[in-house]
C-alpha cells in the first residue's frame, strides 16, 4: 500500500488490483484517465510505440507506480491530465487527435525520466532487459507469417529458451506465445480492412492452416468473428 500525497500521479495497469481509500474525515478527489492500451500501442506495432506503455509495466522490486507530487516531472504531467479532462468534457470529435497527442505527451514525459520512479540501480538493469528482447520483437514482426518457436528466437539472441521466456514476459508483461498471437491477429485485422482477401486466405497469410483455430483465436481477441469485424469497421462508403 502507498500513502498518496496531493499532486501525486500514479500509472496503474487495469489488470493490477488497486483501490483508493481516503482517511476518515478527509475528502479525496481523483482525476482518472482511462484508455484502452491499443489506442497507443497495438500488438505488432513499432517497438517505439510499444514503449509508450512502459510506465504501466512496472515491477515492484525495481520501481513504483507513483510520480511524487511536487517533483518537476509531476509538474509537467499534471497540466496535461487536466487538459485531457477538458477535452473529454467538450466532447468534440474534431479534438480526438488533440486528445491522443496530449495523452502520448504525458506518457512520453514519464518514459523520458524513468529514474523518477525507479529504485536505485534498477534503471540500467531494466534497460539491459529491454535491449535483450529488442531483436526478439523485431524477429516476430518480420516473421509472424511463418511458424515461430521459442527455440528460434533463443538461437537469435544466444540464450536458452527458458531465459528468453522469462525476460520476454518480465519486460512486456505478456507471455511470448500470446504476444506472437496478438501480432498475427493485428495483421489479420489490417488485411480484413485493407484487402479483399477471403477470411481463409487471411488465415493462411498469418500462418493459420486450421481455419477453425483462426476463428477461435480471432474471436477470443475481438469478441466478434473476422467477417463481423470486417463489416463493422469497414466505412459504409467502401461497402
Amino acid at each position: 500500500a502507498l500513502r498518496a500525497e496531493p499532486g501525486d500521479v500514479f500509472f496503474i495497469d487495469n489488470s493490477q488490483p488497486h483501490v483508493a481509500l481516503a482517511d476518515p474525515g478527509w475528502p479525496l478527489q481523483l482525476l482518472l484517465v482511462l484508455f484502452r492500451p491499443e489506442l497507443l500501442a497495438g500488438p505488432g506495432c513499432r517497438t517505439l510505440d510499444q514503449g509508450y506503455l512502459a510506465p504501466f509495466r512496472w515491477d515492484e522490486r525495481t520501481a513504483s507506480p507513483r510520480v511524487r507530487g511536487g517533483t518537476p516531472l509531476a509538474g509537467e504531467i499534471a497540466p496535461l491530465l487536466h487538459r485531457l479532462r477538458d477535452i473529454h468534457l467538450r466532447a468534440d470529435p474534431a479534438e480526438r487527435f488533440l486528445a491522443d497527442a496530449t495523452l502520448r505527451t504525458a506518457i512520453a514525459l514519464v518514459n523520458r525520466d524513468p529514474a523518477a520512479r525507479a529504485t536505485p540501480g534498477a534503471v540500467r538493469a531494466a534497460a539491459d532487459r529491454r535491449e535483450q528482447i529488442r531483436p526478439v520483437l523485431a524477429y516476430v514482426d518480420r516473421n509472424h507469417r511463418e511458424q515461430i518457436t521459442l527455440e528460434d528466437v533463443a538461437d537469435l539472441v544466444h540464450v536458452s529458451p527458458s531465459r528468453v521466456r522469462h525476460v520476454f514476459k518480465d519486460v512486456t508483461r505478456v507471455p511470448f506465445k500470446e504476444y506472437v498471437t496478438q501480432v498475427r491477429v493485428t495483421e489479420a485485422k489490417r488485411l480484413l480492412l485493407s484487402t479483399d482477401l477471403s477470411v481463409a486466405e487471411i488465415a493462411r497469410a498469418v500462418s493459420y492452416t486450421n481455419l477453425h483455430q483462426f476463428y477461435k483465436v480471432f474471436y477470443r481477441s475481438c469478441a466478434m468473428s473476422p467477417g463481423e469485424y470486417r463489416r463493422y469497421y469497414t466505412p459504409a462508403a467502401a461497402r
